[in-house]
């Protein structure tokens, strides 16, 4: 979630928190906005036993909750969401007994302002991969996607089971995605 005005604001990312409060303690209805006072209230509820909900009165053993909360100038619903993503799978970090050398490949690249690839799953009945890209600005957006060292055969717009909706061009092994503002679209694409 995240709370902000003209001069900057706050994302908090507490993937293990299933309600959070927004200027104080009030219980109701969503609030689109929020009345800014000084030193306004974030916080997320990680267990709650006042309501009718699934956490029991008391709870044995240690228990360990997630935050993060990283501060911007201005607002930006795709780093929000990146912010969010991240949180919810944090860094894994091994020891290597012999590295001679470091390697980085990317699996997918996509090029946009606004766009992110947010869903990969193999798909069920026939070939390559369903990619959601979900466009994260109120305008439409546009997005070049790839798969580097790697050849796009073919590329379709699908729904979520991946039944073709539209073929789209593959051009110099890239292809080209329009999206309606805040939209969700499902790809098939195949690779060689």
């Amino acid at each position: 979630i995240s709370v902000y005005d003209e001069a900057g604001g706050v994302t908090l990312a507490c993937p293990d928190a299933p309600m959070v409060q927004i200027g104080g303690f009030q219980f109701g209805r969503e609030n689109k906005h929020i009345k800014r006072e000084k030193n306004p209230l974030l916080l997320a509820w990680t267990m709650n036993n006042y309501w009718d909900t699934n956490f029991a009165v008391s709870q044995e053993g240690k228990m360990s909750f997630h935050y993060e909360i990283s501060s911007f100038d201005k607002f930006c619903k795709k780093d929000a969401y990146k912010a969010g993503m991240l949180a919810t799978s944090p860094c894994a970090v091994g020891a290597a007994i012999s590295c001679k050398r470091e390697n980085n490949k990317e699996l997918f690249h996509c090029e946009s302002m606004a766009c992110t690839p947010i869903f990969f799953r193999p798909q069920m009945n026939a070939k390559g991969w369903l990619v959601a890209v979900k466009n994260h600005s109120d305008n439409e957006g546009v997005s070049v996607l790839s798969v580097p060292d790697k050849h796009i055969s073919y590329s379709a717009i699908t729904d979520i089971q991946g039944n073709l909706r539209q073929e789209l061009k593959v051009i110099d092994n890239m292809v080209k995605l329009e999206q309606a503002p805040n939209s969700i679209v499902f790809l098939q694409i195949v690779i060689e």
